[in-house]
């Protein structure tokens, strides 16, 4: 498990930590109540690359987990938790053996994770859209390492969400398993699948972010994606691999990321995606530090025992 080298930095006025532990980082949100606002410390990690091939976290990849937190911590000067928990996404929602996990974070750190469900995730998406997305109805994705996340925006505050197995490291994987090389078909033959059997609006646009979505918005030069541009970078990568600028592992899954974006559009029959900047941890923290000015050191054990409502 690899990890970029991050700054050294101090808490300050801050009280309120949360980490998010996600399928390819792990973050590190402090908000100081004194100044009103939060920062974000981040480093990558390749966990989801295991699960989604073992199905597990190993042994050794715990060890790793938590002495990232760790680190992350110390070098981020936060040294009391009594105000510090966390939230997990994406590959710890699919991993069988989260709760090891999750009770050694608690258990040797102190520090208790909630892993969050799909339904709050599809919350979360609504929230950072909003100030992006003026017309109804319409369709707003996020796609991670181990899944699709689809919101369907209907009148008023209406909406379906759909969660669909198409992460772009499990369709990397499926379509490598039985060869040990990468089968376009294999994978072609998963997203149609499970797309004919998710949810439908027809939309002429959708709003999609993720860092698949970052990357295709990268090498087009656009955030604007209409299908013939996305058609055009599939068809290059096919031909030529994914440029090299990408990160070797963002160039690993960037083909299988176009194909299942690609998929997605004509799945609602749109022609256009527009790549959105929607951080679900920020948006989370938005919402998260009205609560805490209200709460203060009560908001921990409300958040972790379900009984204060962030999401609607």
């Amino acid at each position: 498990m690899k990890s970029s080298v991050l700054p050294t930095a101090s808490m300050r006025a801050s009280t309120l930590g949360v980490l998010e532990l996600g399928t390819n980082s792990l973050k590190l949100h402090l908000y100081s109540q004194e100044l009103d606002r939060f920062e974000p410390f981040r480093l990558e990690w390749e966990v989801g690359f295991e699960v989604y091939s073992s199905g597990r976290f190993s042994e050794d990849t715990i060890d790793e987990v938590l002495d990232s937190v760790r680190g992350l911590l110390g070098r981020c000067g936060v040294s009391e938790r009594g105000d510090l928990f966390g939230i997990a996404t994406g590959v710890f929602q699919d991993a069988e053996n989260t709760d090891i996990l999750l009770d050694r974070l608690n258990g040797d750190l102190a520090i208790p994770v909630r892993v969050l469900n799909g339904a709050e995730e599809a919350r979360l998406l609504i929230h950072g859209f909003q100030i992006h997305v003026s017309q109804r109805p319409a369709v707003v994705f996020d796609l991670g390492g181990g899944r699709l996340e689809m919101v369907f925006l209907g009148a008023g505050q209406s909406y379906l969400h759909e969660t669909v197995p198409l992460g772009v490291i499990q369709v990397n994987h499926l379509a490598s398993f039985g060869s040990g090389s990468w089968q376009e078909e294999v994978a072609v033959r998963w997203i149609r699948e499970h797309l004919r059997n998710a949810k439908s609006v027809n939309v002429d646009e959708v709003h999609g972010t993720g860092g698949t979505v970052k990357a295709i918005s990268q090498v087009a030069g656009t955030s604007h994606l209409d299908l013939d541009i996305l058609k055009a970078v599939e068809e290059v990568t096919r031909r030529l691999g994914a440029p090299k600028f990408l990160s070797p592992r963002r160039q690993a899954i960037f083909l299988p990321g176009v194909i299942i974006v690609r998929h997605i559009l004509e799945h609602v029959g749109a022609r256009v995606l527009h790549h959105q900047r929607v951080d679900l941890g920020e948006v989370f923290m938005e919402r998260l530090c009205s609560c805490y000015k209200a709460l203060g050191g009560g908001l921990k054990r409300a958040f972790m025992d379900h009984e204060l409502e962030i999401f609607t």
